[in-house]
Protein backbone atom coordinates (compact mmCIF):
# COMPACT_ATOMS: atom_id res chain seq x y z
CA UNK A 1 0.00 0.00 0.00
CA UNK A 2 1.59 3.41 -0.85
CA UNK A 3 1.21 6.84 0.92
CA UNK A 4 -1.77 7.91 -1.89
CA UNK A 5 -3.85 4.41 -1.35
CA UNK A 6 -3.16 5.33 2.39
CA UNK A 7 -4.54 8.17 2.49
CA UNK A 8 -7.54 7.94 0.48
CA UNK A 9 -8.39 5.23 2.28
CA UNK A 10 -8.47 7.37 5.87
CA UNK A 11 -10.43 10.33 4.19
CA UNK A 12 -13.50 7.31 3.08
CA UNK A 13 -13.16 5.85 6.41
CA UNK A 14 -13.78 9.36 7.97
CA UNK A 15 -16.20 10.66 5.79
CA UNK A 16 -14.00 13.57 4.28
CA UNK A 17 -13.91 14.56 0.34
CA UNK A 18 -10.54 15.38 -0.23
CA UNK A 19 -7.20 17.40 1.15
CA UNK A 20 -7.43 21.03 1.61
CA UNK A 21 -4.24 23.49 1.97
CA UNK A 22 -4.95 26.62 2.48
CA UNK A 23 -2.24 28.11 1.29
CA UNK A 24 -1.89 26.39 -1.92
CA UNK A 25 -5.07 24.06 -3.63
CA UNK A 26 -7.60 21.50 -2.79
CA UNK A 27 -7.91 18.12 -3.89
CA UNK A 28 -10.63 15.49 -4.02
CA UNK A 29 -10.92 12.09 -3.06
CA UNK A 30 -11.08 11.12 -7.43
CA UNK A 31 -8.00 13.39 -8.11
CA UNK A 32 -5.92 12.99 -4.84
CA UNK A 33 -2.14 14.85 -5.11
CA UNK A 34 -2.82 16.12 -8.23
CA UNK A 35 0.75 17.56 -7.38
CA UNK A 36 2.62 14.28 -7.10
CA UNK A 37 3.27 14.18 -3.87
CA UNK A 38 1.13 15.14 -0.31
CA UNK A 39 2.27 17.99 1.39
CA UNK A 40 2.91 18.48 5.28
CA UNK A 41 0.20 21.34 5.29
CA UNK A 42 -2.55 19.00 3.59
CA UNK A 43 -5.05 18.77 5.38
CA UNK A 44 -8.51 16.09 5.34
CA UNK A 45 -11.50 18.16 4.22
CA UNK A 46 -14.90 19.01 3.04
CA UNK A 47 -16.22 19.25 -0.62
CA UNK A 48 -18.13 22.97 -0.60
CA UNK A 49 -19.57 23.92 -3.91
CA UNK A 50 -19.64 27.62 -5.27
CA UNK A 51 -21.78 29.64 -7.10
CA UNK A 52 -21.97 30.64 -10.94
CA UNK A 53 -18.87 32.65 -12.12
CA UNK A 54 -15.98 31.25 -10.02
CA UNK A 55 -12.94 29.44 -11.08
CA UNK A 56 -14.18 26.24 -9.69
CA UNK A 57 -17.27 24.35 -9.26
CA UNK A 58 -16.38 23.21 -5.70
CA UNK A 59 -13.27 23.93 -3.36
CA UNK A 60 -12.25 21.68 -0.39
CA UNK A 61 -11.98 23.31 3.03
CA UNK A 62 -10.94 22.00 6.10
CA UNK A 63 -14.12 22.96 7.94
CA UNK A 64 -17.72 21.04 7.38
CA UNK A 65 -20.19 23.07 5.72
Amino acid sequence: MDIKEIVTKHLKDNGFDGLSNEDLCGCSISDLMVCCEPLPACQPGYKVLQSKGNDFDYIIQEEKP
